[in-house]
């Protein structure tokens, strides 16, 4: 497609058409290879806690037929492996929180519950700290 249309506007006369290779950070889970979430022992010789990653529905905002797809679509596939820090709500708050108790964040996993404010907040909050990843705690916040 992108060759079609640089041929069109060659050929209407649209000076200096040029092309550009972009990398695009939209990606979706593989059906293959579903994404997980482990939690091993320091050595990484035990496995500790394996997260469903499926999640309730708890209010509107998380009962969409996507909420069992749990990926960051806008981020590179890899995988991350650090120490954990809880930022209850993810709120800014809640990092200043953090930061007063003398508790270190920078290069931590950040784990969030669910609530309090919405969830990409809660993404931008933590890298606002250089946080390398957040994950919601998924059962963290019940309706009465």
């Amino acid at each position: 497609m992108a060759d079609y249309v640089m041929t069109k506007m060659s050929e209407a006369g649209i000076p200096s058409v040029e092309m550009f290779e972009l990398s695009v950070l939209l990606n979706f889970p593989s059906q293959t290879s579903p994404p997980t979430l482990s939690v091993t022992s320091s050595d990484n010789t035990t496995l500790l806690y394996t997260a469903s990653l499926t999640e309730e529905i708890l209010d509107s905002t998380s009962d969409t037929p996507l909420r069992n797809h749990t990926y960051f679509g806008y981020a590179p596939s890899g995988s991350i492996a650090a120490s954990t820090v809880f930022a209850n709500y993810g709120r800014p708050e809640d990092f200043d929180s953090l930061e007063n108790a003398g508790i270190e964040v920078e290069g931590k996993i950040v784990i969030v519950r669910y609530g309090q404010c919405f969830r990409g907040l809660k993404v931008m909050n933590a890298g606002e700290g250089g946080k390398d990843g957040v994950k919601r705690q998924h059962v963290a916040y019940r309706h009465p």
